[in-house]
């Protein structure tokens, strides 16, 4: 979910909702609005702030009447549970909401449902489960907390793992006939997918190195590190070096960790130690070079803060948002394990020595 999108920008006003029914006493809507607000902070990356606003709703809800607003908060606790792989906690969820009346409750309690699904299936790799889920969910209402591209991502994301070529070149295209594509680092990463499956390995690379250079803040903190994955085991195989994959892996990495998504990290250290495995029994060495980790892209953005340009000045060069400049920044001090950007520049006046 975009950090500038509509649904982020209904977090403030929201919880000024919140508030104020809970001091009105309006105990069952009040745990409605911090469930979905725990919904927001999942999408928008902060866990920490949906799990405090999960437990608001679940004690508001024990004030309630017994009811829709139970069902609620007890999908809104399992959010955060579910991207952490508690498939317990998740599913208990999930059986203990079915059967029960929702009511005008179903605006929420049906897409805090939906999105567990999702995270629990994503997890458990059943495409065959998440390609009818997003099937049966297609034009409903339940998917509004979603934009339409993520939604064609998780569509194309079952159909892809499945081979349904058909299908997913169906996607594709309807992606591109009906969105603006340019800027959508998602449609990107499917496009080299696509491509590398028909042979085409120039083109993907080209797609998959468009799709990390778009790739920022206005994703979704989990279809990030999809993202970098995806481009991560491309790069390794077909890229430049293989450290630039690596280090996308590792970025993925530390992204999942530092939201707790304990069973994705998990992944994430079984796809790297495969790679360096594969590496290892074709005779390739890994370089000791801390800059051969940088993608091209953020090798470019690295050179532009060298040079002494503010980040508003590399968004116009390179023709991105200043948010995903800021956003690469990060990235590479934190690849590089830099406190600094003067730090960026000493480290890439020295290569050049």
């Amino acid at each position: 979910m975009p950090a500038d999108s509509p649904l982020t920008a209904k977090i403030a006003p929201l919880l000024r909702v919140a508030d104020a029914t809970a001091q009105e006493g309006r105990t069952d809507a009040a745990a409605n609005a911090f469930a979905e607000l725990a919904l927001l902070s999942l999408r928008r990356g902060d866990w920490n702030q949906a799990e405090a606003f999960a437990a608001r709703a679940t004690e508001l809800a024990r004030l309630a009447p017994k009811g829709p607003a139970e069902s609620a908060a007890l999908l809104a606790s399992a959010l955060v549970p579910a991207g952490r792989g508690e498939l317990s906690t998740a599913f208990g969820a999930l059986d203990s909401v079915k059967g029960r009346p929702v009511g005008t409750n179903a605006t929420i309690v049906e897409p805090l449902a939906l999105h567990i699904h999702l995270i629990v299936l994503i997890g458990l790799n059943d495409w065959f489960e998440l390609g009818r889920l997003t099937e049966r969910s297609e034009g409903t209402p339940v998917t509004r907390y979603f934009q339409r591209n993520e939604w064609l991502a998780l569509r194309l994301l079952a159909a892809w793992h499945l081979n349904d070529v058909v299908l997913s070149d169906a996607i594709l295209t309807e992606w591109g006939d009906a969105l603006d594509v340019g800027s959508d680092p998602y449609f990107h990463t499917f496009r080299g997918l696509l491509l590398d499956r028909d042979g085409r390995h120039v083109e993907a690379i080209a797609a998959i190195r468009r799709s990390i250079e778009l790739v920022g803040p206005a994703e979704d903190p989990l279809g990030r590190t999809w993202i970098r994955l995806v481009a991560g085991s491309a790069l390794t195989r077909r890229g430049d070096t293989p450290e630039e994959g690596l280090g996308l892996y590792r970025e993925a990495r530390e992204e999942l960790d530092r939201l707790g998504a304990r069973v994705f990290v998990a992944r994430c250290d079984s796809i790297m130690a495969t790679s360096l495995r594969r590496l290892g029994a074709l005779g390739v060495s890994v370089a000791q070079n801390p800059l051969s980790t940088l993608s091209p892209h953020q090798h470019r953005v690295a050179t532009l803060v060298a040079d002494g340009h503010t980040n508003r000045e590399i968004g116009q060069m390179l023709s991105v948002s200043t948010k995903t400049v800021d956003f690469h920044v990060g990235n590479i001090l934190a690849r590089l394990s830099l406190p600094s950007r003067r730090h960026i520049r000493d480290l890439i006046h020295r290569s050049h020595q």
